[in-house]
């Protein structure tokens, strides 16, 4: 289950099924279709800026990627929450 104020959203017109994540009005997760449009990926730390890595995941399903998502969210609950760098943190536990 997500935390409050944590939701999903259609991740863009042309693209139906595929959601963002967002927290406060900011977009820091997506579930994204690859160009085969059978195999989903989600991309993780969407809010960080463009020289950061981008982490993605391959995902079995769109279900699996929802949760996923939503497991990575609960996890890092109060960094998305601070707008800060999660990957930066992974690194230096």
């Amino acid at each position: 289950m997500l935390p409050t104020d944590f939701k999903w959203i259609p991740r863009g017109q042309y693209a139906p099924d595929e959601l963002t994540l967002t927290v406060g009005g900011r977009y820091v997760a997506m579930l994204m279709t690859k160009v085969d449009g059978v195999t989903w990926i989600a991309r993780l730390d969407c809010h960080q800026p463009i020289t950061a890595p981008v982490v993605t995941r391959e995902c079995v399903s769109r279900e699996s990627g929802i949760a996923g998502i939503e497991a990575w969210a609960v996890r890092h609950e109060a960094t998305l929450r601070a707008g800060l760098c999660v990957y930066q943190q992974e690194a230096e536990e």
